[in-house]
């Protein structure tokens, strides 16, 4: 399950306690299960930071932007690490960059770059969750998944497929109906869910439609986001000591 608001966090239910450094577990929210799970700190609240920059735009005009670069902000890339880091690399000091700025970049290249960043920021945890328990698919809520393109950039980079549950407002259906269920008000988690006005639970719920162009295209920026972040440390130290 993806949970994107502010932060973001993915969570695997397996039958088994796992470990991961690059990840955190926790019991599961039903007997005899488990979480593994990994959060980034920068997700929605990168929007916030990119409306400042750009005279406070409302969020449609951002994505509106970013709607008008095509696949991969035409060269332009974002580490998203403008708050400090979580999985999987724990680090509150990494700071984000753009790279391969050109002239011709605009604002909807560095809008598109933004959430792409996020999404292959995101694939790196699903990457650290697949080498100990691969991930077959993903159902994802959370406001911006109301949005088509995060959607579509979203599933591409995870390459996988991904639903959205509850119309994209499942986390708190969700907190919702486990507690009705933990207190005792309903005697399964369908009717709990039905109790709090959630949808039906629907195992063949439509995923994503992503082009074969895109799964390649973002396999390629994936790749090169590994690349970056095994020689970044470095080049990420000598930011950190320009900081006042």
């Amino acid at each position: 399950m993806l949970m994107y608001g502010t932060t973001m966090f993915l969570i695997h239910t397996v039958p088994e306690p796992l470990t991961s450094p690059a990840l955190w577990g926790t019991v599961g929210a039903l007997p005899g299960t488990r979480n593994l799970a990994g959060g980034m700190a920068t997700s929605g609240a990168i929007t916030g930071w990119l409306r400042e920059l750009f005279g406070s735009p409302d969020y449609g005009e951002l994505l509106e932007l970013a709607a008008q670069s095509g696949v991969g902000a035409n060269g332009l890339l974002m580490l998203p690490y403008v708050l400090s880091e979580r999985a999987p690399l724990w680090d509150p000091d990494l700071p984000g960059a753009y790279l391969g700025i050109r002239a011709y970049h605009t604002r909807s290249h560095f809008v598109r770059a933004a959430i792409e960043g996020v999404c292959l920021q995101l694939s790196t945890i699903v990457d650290s969750l697949d080498s100990v328990a691969p991930v077959q698919s993903i159902r994802a809520t959370g406001g911006p998944f109301r949005s088509e393109l995060w959607r579509q950039v979203m599933a591409a980079s995870l390459a996988r497929p991904m639903s959205i549950e509850a119309e994209a407002g499942g986390t708190a259906l969700g907190a919702s109906a486990l507690g009705w269920y933990a207190l005792g008000g309903v005697s399964s988690l369908t009717d709990a869910l039905a109790a709090v006005g959630g949808p039906e639970v629907d195992s063949s719920a439509p995923t994503v439609a992503v082009t074969s162009a895109d799964l390649a295209a973002y396999a390629h920026l994936r790749a090169n986001v590994r690349a970056l972040l095994d020689g970044y440390e470095q080049v990420a130290t000598m930011f950190a000591s320009s900081v006042q």
